[in-house]
């Protein structure tokens, strides 16, 4: 199918934000998406979750960037799917195991948590109100197909040593307000996808577009032709955005949509 552009939107603070107990796409922001489409754009999911516990929450996507830039999948056609090494995931659960951490290995299909019932693990289940039927028992002896890890920690000593042992080779994020951090392939970030998927489709640049509200939403709004900041967002997304919109309570993607002329 040929597309006039394509529009990424983040997951976590652009559309759904825990902060605001808004857990899921509202009505209009539905709307807009079915309006982008009917305009001849390609709606794209640009998230730090796995496919598996982001897709089934956002009905009308055609594209998608998970799992922090390393897996693109678009009109069903895979594009993209780094993962990280079995044996370098093999180390990582190793050493969580060594130093009372849990880790949750993230796959497109499903994630798997070592420990299902460690207090950090389920305060980030229940703080983003996330589905436990997408994550399972892990699986010691299966480390592969992994696009991103996840670590829930006793405090901050155990975090400290996780960085210390693991920067070199991931971006290590944590969440706000609990024990809990992403765990990303250092070198590979959303914008990897977004231009993945844009060359696939042969699309212009200038008809691209980005909704975002954290650090790692910077390269994707730098990479497209405009960036758009939610109005809660990290500060250095200033440098990057054409303008802020308003906060997902605000129905900001909507808000911005109309102000970029994609809908009416």
């Amino acid at each position: 199918m040929n597309y006039r552009g394509a529009v990424f939107f983040d997951y976590d603070g652009t559309i759904a934000d825990e902060r605001e107990k808004l857990f899921g796409p509202s009505t209009k922001t539905l709307e807009a998406f079915a309006k982008l489409k009917e305009n001849g754009y390609l709606v794209v999911l640009a998230t730090g979750r796995s496919k598996c516990y982001s897709a089934p929450l956002v009905s009308g996507m055609e594209g998608y960037v998970t799992t922090n830039g390393t897996y693109v999948e678009v009109g069903g056609q895979v594009v993209q799917d780094i993962t990280i090494p079995p044996e370098v995931v093999a180390d990582f659960a190793s050493f969580c195991i060594e130093n009372n951490i849990n880790y949750i290995l993230e796959k497109q299909d499903a994630c798997y948590s070592y420990d299902m019932q460690d207090p950090s693990f389920l305060m980030v289940m229940d703080m983003f109100q996330i589905p436990h039927e997408y994550f399972k028992p892990a699986d010691q002896t299966d480390f592969s197909g992994v696009g991103k890890l996840m670590a829930s920690y006793p405090d901050n000593h155990a975090l400290d040593r996780l960085v210390a042992r693991f920067e070199k080779d991931f971006v290590i994020a944590p969440e706000r307000e609990i024990l809990s951090t992403d765990v990303s392939l250092r070198g590979v970030t959303k914008a990897n996808g977004v231009k993945k998927l844009i060359e696939h489709l042969n699309l212009d640049y200038q008809n691209t577009y980005a909704f975002g509200d954290g650090g790692n939403d910077y390269d994707m709004l730098k990479t497209v032709g405009t960036g758009v900041a939610m109005g809660i967002h990290a500060p250095c997304l200033e440098e990057v955005a054409a303008f802020t919109t308003g906060t997902v309570k605000e129905e900001g993607i909507y808000q911005g949509l109309l102000k970029l002329g994609l809908i009416d």
